[in-house]
């Protein structure tokens, strides 16, 4: 019954967009929804998916019994959760998580790097060999050559 009233208003949304009961639904269906969401933050989300884990553990660690404490539990999470601000909170645990693990990646890339330059065969430049120096055409011995002077 619930979804063939979704799609009648979805047909009529599409079919006479102008009408006022269009506009009603329109309204009702697709802006009101979107200005709710718009307030949604990365911490709402952090939040709901910290609390949704910590009851799936309670849940299967306890079984029916664990439910029924997240049941009693549950107005206590909801009026601490708005009492202070824990989305905040967790905005900033995980900015600060985000920026020590971009530094860690950072330091992991360059020690991976250097890693495989040493790894990695190095391509050997050809050698240079020491290049004797010429003596001169006139000197054909190897002693070292004495000059006379004439008194």
């Amino acid at each position: 019954m619930l979804t063939v009233m979704f799609l009648a208003a979805w047909a009529i949304l599409l079919l006479a967009p102008e009408t006022p009961i269009s506009r009603a639904i329109h309204r009702a269906l697709v802006v009101w929804p979107a200005e709710k969401l718009s307030r949604v933050r990365g911490g709402h989300v952090l939040l709901f998916a910290l609390l949704a884990s910590v009851a799936a553990v309670v849940w299967w660690l306890l079984a029916d019994d664990g439910l029924q404490m997240l049941r009693m539990g549950a107005p206590e999470i909801a009026a601490f959760v708005t009492s202070i601000e824990v989305s905040a909170y967790l905005d900033v645990l995980a900015a600060v998580i985000v920026s020590a693990s971009t530094l860690r990646l950072q330091a992991l890339r360059g020690i991976v790097v250097r890693g495989w330059m040493r790894l990695r065969p190095r391509a050997r430049a050809p050698r240079s060999r020491r290049q004797r120096a010429e003596r001169p055409a006139n000197d054909d011995e190897d002693r070292p050559v004495v000059i006379y002077l004439a008194a």
